[in-house]
């Protein structure tokens, strides 16, 4: 590898940090609050709600970097929000 200055420079291994380049222009229209994060993934709360009532997000679009471990756990919590969220409404119906 040569620098900017002309210096080169034997290298074995070349690590890089690159910032994510998100495809979110699906959720635009919904106006979802993001994360101040490389990226800038939507911002959500432990168990995956966004700014909006009615949506949760998990995995890249709200962690990058994260792996797909990282992904099924955050999709887990959120599948259980949603559920919750639906039962409650199902509870509110039925005693109005």
């Amino acid at each position: 590898m040569q620098t900017a200055d002309g210096v080169a420079h034997e290298i074995d291994a070349l690590f890089t940090a690159p910032v994510p380049q998100l495809q979110l222009a699906f959720a635009d229209g919904l106006g979802l609050a993001r994360a101040d994060q490389p990226g800038a993934p939507l911002a959500v709360d432990v168990l995956g709600a966004t700014s909006h009532p009615r949506v949760w997000a998990a995995g890249n679009v709200v962690a990058p970097y994260g792996n797909v471990p990282l992904s099924m756990g955050q999709g887990s919590m959120a599948g259980a929000a949603i559920n919750a969220a639906l039962v409650q409404a199902d509870a509110a119906d039925a005693m109005a």
